[in-house]
């Protein structure tokens, strides 16, 4: 995955489609999160925002940590079983990068209430660790690719 600045670039000039990237985005997650296990939700293909807004992160990809909202996918808090929290609203975070243009690809792994017991996210460099922590998703997402950010 290219640097958000070249991403952005890109996308400027016309060498590079926004839901192009979003969709490489959701096929290296198909393939490589069952190993990893980053994301608790990640939005079907079928909601890859085309076109985007034209701002300062048009077609940059991001996932959220299972804490914050988001209007379509379940807040679980990295709690498991059905204790999902559908809002219908986005974090106010949030809902600023989808105006700047970003791409909200889905929901990251935290550890339990963002503070408990360690999930089951891998690092992707050496899958015998964790990436550690409640942002242990976001890591390893980062990490290996998936998301610019």
């Amino acid at each position: 995955m290219q640097a958000i600045g070249a991403t952005v670039a890109a996308i400027s000039a016309g060498t590079e489609i926004a839901s192009e990237i979003a969709r490489e985005a959701l096929e290296r997650i198909r393939r490589r999160d069952p190993r990893i296990k980053a994301w608790t939700a990640v939005i079907p293909p079928a909601n890859i925002r085309d076109p985007l807004p034209d701002g300062p992160l048009t077609g940059v990809t991001f996932g959220v940590k299972d804490v914050f909202v988001t209007d379509d996918l379940p807040t679980r808090f990295g709690v498991s079983g059905d204790t999902g929290l559908d809002s219908g609203v986005n974090a106010g975070c949030v809902a600023r990068l989808l105006e700047s243009g970003a791409q909200l690809i889905g929901k990251t792994a935290t550890t339990e209430l963002a503070t408990y017991s360690p999930g089951p996210t891998r690092n992707p460099h050496n899958p015998l660790h964790t990436p550690g922590g409640s942002s242990s998703g976001s890591a390893a997402a980062v990490a290996d690719g998936h998301v610019h950010f």
